[in-house]
């Protein structure tokens, strides 16, 4: 540090401090333009927290200061350790002037913003008032009715009374004061109500205060209105059925009206079960999402995206699906350790050396399980030296005096750039530098590693640490779709999907390694398999095809369609995409189409037993069937008609809660009834 002066000295002081990409930045947004305050309003003054609220910087509480001259000194203090939330209030102190500037900086850190324009602070010319409300933004879901605290400052002395106003009302909005007439210094409280028949909107609502000599100031309120959840989201980014993705995608889905936020959710498994959920995003303010941590590399994921609003949230759009792309590895592991540093004749630098004779360009390049047993890390400079000359900074001078031994990977997919100290988690940190720059050169040659000691006194070793190089994926066999032919049954029945239905082939996998996936089930049906039903994410293979155990069972709704979408993979993970199976339905005629008997069900809702009663002139014999939602048989009686009512029990305590079906069998007809059961 200089001080400037003729003959004047040098001084200078050392202070360590760390840097988090998981943060920031941390920027003041309010006042940030060329605005004039009065003096003795009230002002809002914000900015962007940035995650600095959070792990691992944790900052809780900010200073707000004031500039009056341009921003190169700040004497003025506006609010002290006030919470780092983004905005606050303050009074504009009595110091009129065009170069002023705000600086926002954390109370228990050393970061901070300063506006970027100076602003203006001017006397109030007159007496008067200045209305102001903490929260002047609501987002509503209709029909509601909510209040806020207005207070009316007074300016310079101004004592007369104020009548309050509201104008610029929606059709289905008003606003009502706790008083219509107020004293200045009052605090009033203004109560909107919002009608069921409000239409979705933003509307800017103008609060007004006027006194008798003509005083006057107005406020607006911004209103989001809105009266139902948000429809549902159509997903554009990664596209359904895309191979060759990053590992690193952006997520993006066409904005919904309405909406303020989104959650998405990325699993490995269609069903997204909680252990299958690699992201689960919630609040997010735009329509679009790229995440910090990488995707595995050649996998399936699914994923989902819901709108929300005041009203709550809307159904989750129908999930699409995407592969990552290949990216083979190869893993080279250093010999010849440990390796002493010795403790004198800093700065010392010592090596160990990986010959590689596996000859490919480079995709990747990572440094895993590196160990260094030393006193004092900070003293370290640790370089990654490749063939050709081409070096990389893994890091120096991290963590302070007191922190020993290092044990970490280099990767610069890693999460976080910030070193932990002590550095010893066996995390993947980013390194200083990027180790990109070995892209595209060839792995052939030597790679060393070199570890420089700063310091005299402290000694230490190189323990380990090994090489993880990524070659380009090269062209990978996919199962081919040669037959996805409509299947057509009767209403009711059930038919084999065969192999002249649904057959897909493969150059590296036989029948029994390609296997279906199912990613949405038939509406009206259920794919079964050896007769049992399979749930969202259950899978048959293609030998199950071709041996008869795969089939269509429909559930007797009264359709004309259904269908489900499925998935393929190989044995070696080639994937063929989302293709849809298509079924057709006829309907069949009822049991008894001349009306001969008629079926009833009581108690319908039923809880413990019901009981169907048949009356009418047909005689024979009749099967009744009561089935769940997924088509399985709970309950089965086999009785006889006869002359007058003929009746047949179910206990259905056993039995969860839910919707059933009663399907009454003659021969090859049938119908049925819907049984709601509640125990």
């Amino acid at each position: 540090m200089r001080d400037n002066h003729a003959g004047g000295g040098v001084n200078s002081d050392a202070m360590s401090f760390q840097s988090t990409a998981q943060a920031g930045p941390f920027v003041v947004t309010e006042p940030n333009t060329s605005v004039v305050w009065i003096a003795g309003t009230v002002r809002d003054i914000t900015w962007n927290v940035a995650n600095t609220d959070k792990s691992p910087v944790n900052c809780s509480k900010v200073n707000i200061y004031l500039s009056t001259d341009g921003g190169f000194t700040y004497p003025t203090l506006l609010a002290a350790d006030v919470p780092n939330t983004g905005s606050t209030s303050i009074i504009v102190p009595s110091l009129p002037g065009n170069t002023n500037r705000v600086k926002v900086k954390a109370a228990d850190n050393i970061f901070f913003d300063i506006s970027n324009l100076n602003f203006s602070i001017q006397l109030a010319s007159a007496p008067g008032i200045d209305l102001y409300i903490p929260q002047n933004t609501a987002s509503i879901c209709a029909p509601a009715s909510f209040s806020v605290d207005m207070v009316v400052l007074p300016l310079l002395g101004f004592s007369s009374a104020v009548n309050l106003s509201a104008e610029n009302l929606p059709a289905g909005v008003s606003v009502a004061f706790s008083s219509g007439v107020v004293s200045p210094a009052d605090t009033v409280t203004v109560t909107f109500s919002i009608a069921p028949n409000a239409a979705a909107q933003n509307a800017n609502v103008v609060i007004k205060g006027l006194s008798a000599t003509g005083e006057m100031d107005s406020l607006v309120f911004s209103l989001s209105i809105q009266n139902q959840p948000p429809i549902q989201v159509a997903t554009a980014l990664p596209q359904n059925g895309a191979v060759n993705q990053s590992a690193s995608p952006m997520f993006l889905w066409a904005p919904v009206s309405g909406a303020s936020a989104y959650e998405l959710q990325v699993s490995t498994s269609p069903d997204f079960a909680a252990p299958s959920i690699v992201i689960n995003q919630t609040g997010l303010t735009t329509n679009q999402f790229t995440p910090s941590v990488s995707l595995s590399d050649f996998t399936v994921y699914y994923w989902r995206v819901r709108a929300a609003n005041t009203c709550g949230l809307g159904s989750y759009s129908p999930l699409a699906a995407f592969q990552t792309k290949r990216v083979p590895c190869h893993t080279y592991n250093a010999g010849n350790l440990p390796i002493n540093i010795p403790a004198f004749g800093a700065p010392l630098t010592v090596q160990s050396a990986i010959l590689i004779t596996d000859n490919f360009n480079i995709a990747d390049v990572n440094v895993n399980n590196l160990s260094i047993t030393h006193s004092r890390i900070n003293n370290l400079d640790v370089v990654l030296n490749g063939p050709g000359s081409v070096s990389v900074d893994l890091f120096n001078g991290i963590c302070n005096n007191n922190i020993a031994d290092f044990n970490l990977s280099l990767d610069d997919q890693a999460s976080t750039a910030t070193f932990p100290c002590p550095p010893t988690t066996g995390a993947s940190v980013r390194p200083v530098d990027s180790l990109a720059v070995f892209n595209n050169m060839s792995s052939a040659g030597i790679w060393t590693l070199s570890v420089t000691d700063n310091q005299n006194f402290n000694g230490g070793t190189l323990n380990a640490w090994s090489l993880e190089i990524c070659e380009p994926a090269g062209n990978i066999g996919r199962p081919i779709l040669i037959k996805n032919n409509l299947l057509s049954l009767l209403q009711w029945k059930h038919e084999n999907i065969t192999d002249q239905f649904l057959r897909v082939i493969d150059s590296v996998s036989g029948p029994e390694d390609l296997t279906f996936t199912l990613i949405a089930l038939p509406v009206n049906g259920f794919v079964q398999l050896d007769s049992v039903s399979l749930p969202l994410g259950g899978t048959f293979t293609q030998e199950d095809i071709n041996t008869g155990r795969v089939r269509y069972q429909h559930n007797g709704t009264s359709t004309t369609s259904d269908n489900f979408t499925f998935t393929v993979t190989d044995a070696d993970g080639g994937w063929l995409g989302t293709p849809i199976f298509s079924v057709a339905i006829t309907t069949t005629t009822p049991v008894d189409p001349e009306g001969r008997f008629n079926v009833s069900v009581y108690p319908n809702p039923a809880s413990g037993m019901f009981r169907a009663e048949m009356e009418g002139s047909y005689r024979g014999n009749v099967v009744l069937q009561l089935f769940d939602l997924r088509g399985a048989v709970v309950l089965q009686n086999a009785i006889k008609t006869h002359a007058g009512k003929t009746e047949s029990d179910f206990p259905v305590g056993h039995l969860a809660n839910g919707i059933y079906f009663l399907r009454v069998i003659a021969g090859e007809q049938s119908s049925v009834q819907k049984v709601i059961i509640q125990n």
